[in-house]
């Protein structure tokens, strides 16, 4: 049976082939999830399910992901094999690591018929990435990755994932070239001034740099597109847990790329100054305790630094894309905004370019 490319597509029939195994679904209703219907690289919908069997085990309703519409953001999902990565994680890699992710009903990596069914978290609470985050869920969700990226740090158990694609592949971090950061600097200069524009060119300058430094510190496995939307908090415990979803991007590479990612683009500016030492803190203490050795504070907070200079490679590759012609108004334009500002707002307060050659 062929697999939905649309939400139209998802009917009963459908989700009884792919989810049989669970029961039979006597009938149920897909809708998209509101503005969040279309991400970047997927499609979302809801479907809410009634089943044969009066197990209350079962799921009243699942979310299901699937390939973007045609267009400028399908080709990018085909190209970084998008779906073929999250699924994989989904099925290779999650069942064995502690940390909170959605549990998964189905998953097809196969071309053409990809699919992603998890469960619905519409009961945590959802993360903004225009509001930002607050400093304590931060700190709570570089714990989280932590705690999974020491189960892979610079170990046999990484070198096995052979699939998942190095930092500097296939992601966002590999594909920002002169063409992009000339539009980031023309697209942006009247909000960046002439002290960022001038900070793009040292940034794009060290690129070879850069790759060099990021190929010789030691490897995990990273999320790679870590940000406030990418996480949802469970507040029913007596403390908050992240739940991280979203691993379309999954990588390996330096475990620190994902601190500067949250840290960089969803803690707001006047709320982090002065705190990205317990940010650190809190990821460096959750390697440590999930056995990572040999691996300083002060290692953490140089590629911390590094780290703050790759990601200044998202809102350059964004720049090029259709998104930076977004009404500023928009969800769309307000995101790529605040990416911008927040990523070369981080490079100028930890003074990053300081780790560069002179």
């Amino acid at each position: 049976m062929q697999t939905p490319r649309d939400i139209s597509g998802i009917t009963t029939e459908w989700l009884n082939a792919v989810l049989g195994h669970l029961g039979e679904i006597v009938d149920s209703r897909a809708s998209g999830l509101g503005a969040e219907e279309t991400g970047f690289l997927s499609t979302m919908a809801k479907a809410e399910l009634t089943w044969a069997s009066s197990d209350e085990t079962l799921p009243s309703t699942i979310v299901i992901k699937i390939p973007p519409p045609p267009g400028e953001f399908h080709e990018i999902s085909e190209n970084m094999h998008a779906f073929q990565r999250e699924a994989r994680f989904y099925k290779e890699i999650a069942p064995g690591i502690e940390t909170r992710v959605p549990h998964i009903f189905h998953a097809s990596a196969t071309h053409g018929e990809e699919v992603i069914i998890m469960e619905d978290l519409s009961w945590m609470t959802p993360c903004d990435q225009i509001k930002g985050m607050s400093h304590e869920w931060i700190c709570k969700t570089v714990a989280e990755i932590g705690t999974l990226q020491a189960r892979y740090w610079d170990n046999l158990e990484l070198s096995k994932l052979d699939w998942v694609p190095w930092e500097w592949k296939d992601n966002f971090y590999s594909v920002a070239g002169h063409e992009e950061w000339e539009a980031f600097r023309n697209n942006w200069k009247d909000i960046i001034g002439q002290r960022g524009i001038e900070m793009a060119y040292r940034v794009e300058e060290a690129r070879d740099w850069i790759d060099d430094r990021m190929r010789s510190r030691p490897k995990t496995l990273l999320h790679s597109d870590l940000r406030a939307d990418n996480v949802m908090m469970d507040e029913s415990g007596i403390q908050p847990q992240a739940c991280i979803i979203d691993w379309q991007l999954v990588s390996r590479g330096i475990g620190a790329v994902d601190l500067a990612r949250l840290f960089g683009g969803s803690d707001l500016i006047d709320d982090r100054a002065g705190h990205h030492m317990e940010v650190i803190r809190a990821w460096h203490d959750a390697l440590v305790m999930g056995g990572v050795h040999g691996y300083s504070i002060e290692d953490a907070t140089d590629d911390f630094l590094l780290s703050a200079l790759i990601v200044m490679r998202i809102p350059a590759f964004a720049s090029s894309l259709s998104m930076a012609e977004a009404e500023a108004e928009s969800r769309t334009g307000q995101l790529i905004r605040s990416v911008v500002l927040r990523f070369s707002a981080l490079v100028e307060e930890l003074d990053a370019l300081r780790v560069l050659p002179s």
